[in-house]
């Protein structure tokens, strides 16, 4: 067995970076949240001020059915829109642990006292030419990813 298959996995590995990045991707959601119901909200009023171009009666049928109807999509829209956010949020934390566990791991490849062993990242992990770039530079071979299981 492997030493890291028994490992804790940590999800904020480094939180500053990874919070920051997971508020940017919620504000950036937020934004586009915010077209949309307006888009929204334009389309109902839109449709309401035909109504009263056409003369009819604010008790109207018609001004009753546009109610409910914005009422209905009210509810979708903000049902979606917390699921949109929820899985921002997830991915945010998906992607960012993807950008700073390599980061992490260099920092203590590099603080380590000797490095007689390559550097390596996960397999799914951005930034693989870096750990390349130090194997290289330190003169360490990386190991054969053919003879992997």
């Amino acid at each position: 067995m492997k030493n890291s298959d028994n490992k804790r996995h940590k999800f904020l590995i480094n939180p500053r970076f990874q919070i920051s990045v997971i508020k940017q991707m919620v504000l950036l959601t937020c934004v586009v949240i915010a077209i949309f119901y307006g888009a929204n909200f334009y389309h109902f009023w839109s449709l309401n001020q035909q109504g009263l171009a056409l003369g009819l009666p604010p008790s109207h049928v018609f001004f009753v059915f546009m109610r409910n109807q914005q009422t209905t999509m009210n509810i979708f829209f903000l049902v979606t829109s917390v699921l949109a956010l929820l899985t921002i949020v997830g991915y945010g934390l998906f992607l960012s642990h993807r950008i700073a566990g390599p980061l992490h791991r260099l920092k203590k490849y590099l603080g380590e006292e000797k490095t007689n062993s390559p550097l390596s990242f996960r397999e799914n992990d951005y930034f693989p030419e870096v750990a390349e770039a130090v194997n290289l530079r330190l003169g360490n071979k990386p190991k054969d990813s053919a003879s992997n299981d």
